[in-house]
């Protein structure tokens, strides 16, 4: 297997030939990990925020059969800051193969969803 790319000291195209099997196992090698692929997992989230409001009974009053109304608005999955700026949640990093688990590993995962909703909660 050649891997494409350019060699650095003679500046032509690469024609080392290498084992496809070094190349895997130095790429999916779940057992070691180049520095260049290990990033600080600091992170700071806003995992669910909710913000109410009680319509007053003034205005209730004046729907007939309705005693109390709230409003709210949520939204799950907000905000997420890491340290490094990673484009992928720390929580979330984590893999599993032929057996074997090992956090903190993000191999292809995707972020987690973001939503919001709207929620009306009527008390007759």
């Amino acid at each position: 297997m050649i891997i494409p790319g350019i060699d650095g000291q003679t500046g032509q195209p690469n024609q080392v030939i290498i084992p496809a099997q070094d190349y895997y196992k130095s790429v999916y090698d779940l057992s070691t990990y180049p520095e260049f692929l290990t990033f600080s997992g600091t992170f700071v989230k806003l995992r669910q925020l909710s913000l109410s409001y009680s319509l007053p009974a003034r205005f209730t009053a004046k729907l007939p059969g309705i005693q109390k109304a709230i409003i709210s608005l949520q939204g799950k999955n907000l905000f997420l800051w890491t340290k490094d700026d990673l484009d992928f949640d720390p929580e979330n990093a984590f893999s599993s193969t032929a057996g074997t688990f090992a956090g903190g590993v993000n191999f292809e995962k995707l972020p987690a969803a973001r939503s919001y909703g709207i929620k009306l909660n009527i008390v007759f």
